[in-house]
């Protein structure tokens, strides 16, 4: 199992080497719908790359809920599709032209547009190894970078896209195995990275949720840090995590990296040593230590998917997880799921009805997001957050509390918050005390609104969220 992706009515996507999933033929990918398995019409077949094995080495979701996979494959659903497919939920389609060898990396960026990495041949002129779709054509960025060992995408909260390999140059600039596109020219991140046992390299990114960035692979140095394959980009330097993974074996690395629904860092690899804590081919980052999940697996890990409910896929060549039979993929869940339901109704106001969502729910020592939106321009919004449910209409709080919206949560938190484009963002922090997990709290957006003089008009308010806290 190379690669795990999520589709957005929630089914996970598996692609890798294999025939079958859960006993059905399923050439190199299958859907998993939460109780069985299931193929994408008939699979992948051939090779078009060189005499290596046919396989499917990563997974993109598009912003439509298309699925992109990237491999070693000739045909897709028996339509050629030179080393990349598109599945539309019903049939594969090729992806532009390409042709010989094969992609390791896929990425999409905010704009819409694809980004594969790898060993392939494209429409574009000189591509060198990664090149952008539109939709309608592949395109060169810059002249590419030195090798076809591409072999990971992410892009950073501003757009940038990073890509990680087996590569030195990039646009003609010396990287090291990493660099940033800034949609017109290469960039190194700090002075790249070093010291890998036979060979260095970049296997796996991921952006973490305050937006730092962090890279696994078969490394000890990064931007001149001593750093144990695993490292965090703050943006303007490298840093190390702890003592990071430890030598064991001459073939140690992290082959992949993700994030747990509360923030948490989990990496997978083919190791059994973290921070000096002993592991086995997983293992968690969590205020500033590394720690074992469960007893992790007896092979190598090489894809993980973290879901916001609370789950960890982990795909691989392990035969058991935990100590459970699982042969190549496994599921983690937690027996205390953050849970969050609708409280009220939002109002009108002299705006649109106002309309709270969750963003990120409630997870011990993580960090709870929501969003609201239809607030009036140039208002201000005070997020209130409280341990009890109210129904007080908003006159009864406030002379200019607007007639038909409602104060739902009793303000033991008040927090203003900016308001932008008519929306506003809201945050708290959850402690890390293992006696909140179960508790139960509330949160609401109550919207200041003000005239050009800055004179209050109206308190207006959204729909109240209930939430409780989960652990994972």
């Amino acid at each position: 199992m190379h690669a795990l992706a999520r589709l957005p009515g929630g089914d996970v996507i598996a692609g890798g080497s294999f025939a079958s999933a859960g006993g059905v033929a399923s050439a190199c990918i299958a859907r998993w719908d939460g109780q069985n398995w299931s193929p994408l019409g008939s699979g992948m077949s051939g090779a078009s790359g060189p005499p290596l094995a046919t396989a499917v080495h990563c997974l993109a979701v598009l912003a439509n809920g298309d699925l992109i996979a990237g491999g070693n494959f000739a045909q897709a659903g028996g339509v050629p599709a030179a080393a990349i497919a598109r599945w539309n939920g019903t049939t594969w389609s090729a992806v532009g032209s390409t042709s010989v060898g094969w992609v390791r990396s896929i990425v999409q960026l905010p704009n819409g547009d694809l980004v594969a990495g790898g060993g392939f041949v494209t429409g574009a002129a000189n591509p060198q190894h990664i090149a952008r779709w539109d939709g309608s054509a592949w395109h060169a960025l810059g002249s590419g970078v030195d090798s076809y060992e591409v072999r990971a995408m992410a892009v950073l909260p501003n757009g940038d896209l990073v890509a990680g390999g087996n590569f030195t140059l990039a646009g003609g600039v010396p990287v090291n195995h990493i660099a940033r596109w800034n949609g017109t020219a290469w960039s190194p991140l700090g002075s790249g990275l070093s010291g890998g046992v036979f060979g260095t390299w970049v296997q796996s990114l991921c952006v973490l949720p305050d937006g730092d960035l962090i890279a696994g692979g078969n490394f000890t140095m990064i931007g001149g840090v001593p750093a144990n394959r695993v490292a965090r980009w703050n943006g303007s330097s490298w840093s190390a995590l702890g003592s990071g993974i430890e030598t064991t074996g001459l073939l140690t690395q992290v082959y992949a990296v993700a994030t747990l629904a509360d923030g948490d860092l989990v990496v997978g690899g083919r190791f059994q040593r973290a921070g000096g804590v002993a592991v086995e081919s997983l293992a968690r980052w969590r205020s500033g230590g590394w720690m074992a999940m469960g007893a992790g697996m007896n092979g190598n890990v090489e894809a993980l998917l973290g879901l916001a409910a609370g789950d960890l896929f982990a795909g691989g060549s392990f035969t058991t997880a935990d100590g459970i039979a699982a042969r190549g993929v496994a599921r983690r869940t937690t027996s205390c799921a953050a849970l969050a339901t609708a409280l009220g109704l939002g109002c009108a106001g002299t705006a649109t009805s106002i309309a709270l969502e969750v963003v990120r729910l409630p997870w011990l020592g993580g960090r709870f997001e929501a969003r609201a939106r239809g607030l009036r321009p140039g208002s201000l919004a005070v997020g209130v957050f409280g341990f009890a449910p109210l129904a007080v209409p908003m006159p009864a709080v406030h002379p200019l509390g607007a007639s038909g919206c409602t104060l739902w949560v009793d303000d033991d938190i008040l927090v203003q918050f900016a308001v932008g484009s008519g929306r506003v963002d809201t945050t708290i922090v959850i402690p890390p005390a293992p006696a909140l997990v179960g508790a139960v709290f509330h949160h609401q957006v109550v919207a200041v609104e003000l005239d050009p003089g800055d004179q209050l008009v109206a308190l207006t308010s959204s729909n109240a969220l209930s939430l409780s806290i989960g652990a994972l």
